[in-house]
């Protein structure tokens, strides 16, 4: 009986400490937070908060950036996980995209770019890397971080490097085209190298090193997204699986409203998925590109963006209306 009782305190405590290691969605984010090798021109090419000018009007941003706000880098994080892997999405913020010259055909006020990392649960903390996918405007550019990943259809854009965990990207100045940088890469002058530190800083001059803070997506931008209109944080409504959303970034310096958010983002050579899918349901649109050694779930163990209760209903009709569609997977 008292062998039992061992065994059965073994057990339980071999479950709890499972439980106890299970690394939160901060963690996760913290474990893949990216080194960002930035092309700075000036502080125009500065990462920075969203409400950096300690509000939540995106008309006034460019005005703001130029009048001296202090632009303290952080970068924004969102965690999805499903039974078999984790999603993990970066977005990065500038007050503006500008030019030397700037036109509507170039410039706006407000920028996001974003990546997503597809992440394997191999019973290790906080697992192992597998793609790296970049929104480039009008699709996702594909980068292979384990050769376990196969494209389904297409190609690589490149291998993706990492430092540690971490993958290291780029992103150019002016434009702020980000893309992942190749294995063999190196930091080029001009460069200010962005990695996470838990700080918000802001580059010194001369410096080529700053750190970053992590903020979630969730309790930020998502947070906001009733808030439409002039001086507020989003312009237009779209109708997401999640509920109504802000879809673009409010700006009215040159190209009007012109940083659409991820729930809004789209792939058109991408036919089994629709816009927003990427942010809301990467399981979905993971599984249709990409064949992994486990088959990547889309029964999502954790969303923030979907209430307990209806989670699963929709997750289900989506399943179910996709089925219809096109068939079971």
């Amino acid at each position: 009986m008292k062998k039992i009782i061992l065994a059965c305190f073994v057990l339980f405590a071999g479950l709890a400490a499972g439980l106890l290691a299970a690394p939160s969605a901060a963690e996760v984010a913290a474990a893949y937070a990216p080194v960002i090798r930035h092309q700075v021109a000036n502080d125009r090419d500065y990462l920075a908060a969203f409400d950096f000018d300690n509000n939540w009007n995106g008309y006034d941003n460019w005005q703001h950036q130029e009048w001296g706000y202090p632009l303290k880098a952080v970068v924004y994080y969102s965690v999805l996980e499903s039974q078999s892997h984790w999603f993990v999405t970066y977005l990065t913020f500038h007050p503006r995209k500008w030019a030397l010259i700037n036109t509507g055909a170039w410039s706006q006020e407000n920028d996001l770019e974003g990546v997503q990392v597809l992440v394997a649960k191999d019973g290790s903390a906080t697992g192992k890397p597998l793609v790296v996918e970049v929104w480039n405007g009008s699709g996702f550019d594909a980068y292979q971080a384990d050769v376990s990943a196969k494209l389904r259809e297409g190609k690589w854009a490149g291998a993706a490097a990492f430092q540690g965990t971490h993958p290291v990207l780029t992103i150019g100045s002016k434009s702020h085209e980000m893309r992942v940088a190749s294995p063999r890469s190196a930091p080029a002058k001009g460069e200010v190298v962005y990695s996470f530190t838990g700080r918000a800083e802001e580059p010194k001059k001369g410096a080529a090193a700053c750190g970053y803070a992590l903020a979630a997506v969730a309790s930020t931008f998502w947070s906001h997204r009733a808030e439409t209109g002039a001086g507020r944080a989003f312009a237009g409504t779209v109708d997401t699986a999640n509920g109504p959303a802000g879809a673009a970034l409010g700006g009215d310096d040159y190209k009007r409203d012109a940083a659409s958010m991820p729930w809004t983002w789209a792939d058109a050579k991408a036919s089994r998925t629709a816009a927003g899918d990427w942010f809301f349901d990467p399981g979905h649109t993971f599984a249709q590109r990409y064949e992994t050694t486990t088959a990547i779930s889309k029964a999502y163990v954790a969303n923030p963006y979907a209430a307990p209760q209806s989670a699963g209903l929709l997750l289900a009709t989506r399943a179910a209306n996709f089925e219809a569609l096109y068939g079971a997977e």
